[in-house]
């Protein structure tokens, strides 16, 4: 079989980077060892303008947002599901210092989009400082979106389910073989998983692992997300998502009764109500981090054929979209990556 570009990996990275080169008219193959390990899977897909103690627009937010919109909302109309639901963030002040920052962020006229009113003060119900809605949020289903994606894939036998061994694939001047597939790049969309990867484990990672709950509550809760370090998400009237923790060492996959109760002390905190609630799943996913805070992507310096996108953490449903379209426009041959993104940044590291 010979295409364009083979795909290592569908997680959120690497099945919006396949829909993008598919728009663009490339044939594409994604090999994937059915998600084992995938934060993808795990994460609740929060997109958040706002982000930090400092109250700082995310990075790129500007060009980011509208890409990432327009991409899932192209796939809903294609897919004929929803799968990017719009619900404002209800920030929570940590104290009276943080209150006056908003009120600085609020009067910088690229800040005002992204914040609605402050709240009064409400002990009983917030906390003694307020808070304040951020607008232009939501949060995107990951589970629906792969699962669409991979049946797309599959009709199109663009799917190839196995688990990639590094020493079979065979390099050639101007191509790339593996298995029976001969492409002109494979790409690298594998999560935390780089770190083994023998062309781009030299790539300064910085993986944190996560812990999120899922559970069943007695009453409802407001219809939007809460944040004060933890979040409190509403995904159906009985259900709610609470995350997420960070935890550096060790990076096992595996939930942990600590995560569990910390997990649960948050609920009692950001649910403003007396409801009761059961835990209906508690899972477990590595956020593939980067230490200079931005993503992996592009060519291998003395291997072209191979590349690699990667790197997005928490923020992955915010910034793929836009990378995705910029990579995809790289890999036909039409544009030139950011310099801030492009992995020759670390090229000494190779």
């Amino acid at each position: 079989m010979k295409v364009d570009v083979i795909i290592v990996g569908q997680g959120l990275a690497g099945s919006l980077l396949a829909w993008q080169l598919i728009q663009k008219q490339l044939r594409v193959v994604v090999m994937d060892d059915h998600h084992h390990g995938s934060s993808s899977l795990v994460a609740a897909g929060l997109v958040n303008p706002i982000s930090g103690k400092r109250l700082l627009k995310s990075w790129n937010v500007d060009r980011c947002l509208p890409a990432a919109l327009r991409t899932y909302r192209s796939m809903e109309g294609f897919f004929n599901r929803p799968l990017y639901h719009e619900m404002p963030v209800l920030r929570l002040f940590d104290s009276p210092q943080q209150r006056d920052l908003w009120k600085h962020r609020r009067s910088e006229p690229e800040y005002q989009r992204y914040f609605a009113n402050a709240l009064e003060s409400d002990p009983g119900c917030l906390n003694d400082y307020g808070g304040c809605y951020v607008r232009h949020s939501g949060y995107l289903n990951t589970r629906e979106l792969l699962a669409g994606i991979k049946t797309f894939l599959q009709r199109q036998d663009s799917f190839i389910a196995t688990d990639i061994r590094y020493d079979e694939i065979r390099l050639l001047p101007d191509a790339v073989i593996y298995q029976d597939v001969w492409a002109n790049h494979l790409v690298f969309c594998e999560g935390h998983r780089i770190s083994r990867n023998p062309w781009f484990s030299g790539l300064p990672l910085q993986p944190a692992q996560g812990e999120i709950l899922s559970l069943k509550v007695s009453k409802p809760v407001p219809q939007y997300i809460v944040n004060r370090g933890k979040w409190l998400l509403p995904v159906a009237p009985d259900r709610v998502k609470v995350g997420a923790t960070f935890q550096w060492q060790p990076i096992d996959g595996e939930p942990t009764l600590q995560g569990k109760q910390e997990l649960l002390a948050a609920y009692r905190l950001l649910s403003q109500t007396d409801s009761t609630c059961q835990v209906v799943d508690h899972e477990c996913g590595v956020r593939p981090g980067t230490r200079d805070k931005q993503p992996f992507i592009g060519m291998h310096p003395r291997y072209p054929q191979l590349g690699v996108f990667n790197g997005f953490g928490a923020k992955g449903a915010l910034w793929i979209p836009y990378y995705a379209e910029k990579f995809a426009d790289v890999l036909t041959g039409s544009t030139r990556l950011p310099q801030e993104t492009d992995i020759r940044r670390f090229a000494s590291y190779l």
